[in-house]
């Protein structure tokens, strides 16, 4: 018997394809990391890595699974909105359970508080799924009004600035991320060349 290792890049491609399809306006998942990321997603789509498919991948297939029937898309203030599910987003993890804290992803939280105020509601579930070792937590979260509004404030400033970088074809400044992003991010050669 032989057995031949390859990487199968016709269904590489296929999965890039059906990840990066073309989304019209701003989405609420636009704004809750890297504004710069999102300017050249947007205007200069690039290949995702294999890694990058393979995560996203992951990711979406957990949710289509756990929640085949996605939530309709939403829109307010000329932000659009696509819950995971009725008042619930879906993580997936390779961070380890016990060291888990469920306040730490920050982007994670502006996006529920986000949802919570298209939705007009002061809670929301965030189910996890940690790859290794597999498990599922589920956390409830609830916000105050203040906290959500404050939020949505910050959304629509960020919305702000997104625009203007459409509309004057300059790339905002770098921002809020996490420092691992850069190093998953296809673009980041043309963000460190432009400033």
């Amino acid at each position: 018997m032989q057995v031949t290792e390859v990487t199968n890049f016709e269904l590489v491609k296929q999965v890039q394809e059906r990840l990066q399809k073309e989304r019209t306006g701003i989405h609420l998942s636009d704004l809750d990391l890297c504004l710069k990321a999102s300017y050249f997603r947007k205007l200069n789509p690039q290949p995702l890595s294999l890694k990058q498919v393979v995560l996203f991948s992951v990711g979406f297939g957990v949710q289509e699974y756990m929640y085949p029937n996605a939530e309709k898309e939403y829109e307010l203030d000329g932000i659009k909105c696509s819950p995971d599910g009725y008042k619930i987003e879906v993580k997936t993890t390779r961070e380890s359970m016990k060291n888990y804290d469920p306040t730490r992803h920050e982007n994670w939280t502006m996006r529920m508080k986000g949802y919570c105020k298209v939705l007009e509601t002061l809670e929301y579930q965030l189910d996890v799924v940690f790859i290794i070792p597999a498990e599922i937590k589920t956390f409830h979260y609830t916000y105050t009004q203040n906290e959500i509004d404050l939020n949505w404030e910050q959304m629509l400033y960020r919305k702000n600035l997104l625009q203007t970088a459409f509309d004057t074809n300059i790339p905002p400044s770098p921002d809020f991320h996490p420092d691992w992003l850069c190093k998953y991010c296809e673009h980041s050669g043309a963000c460190y060349s432009l400033g």
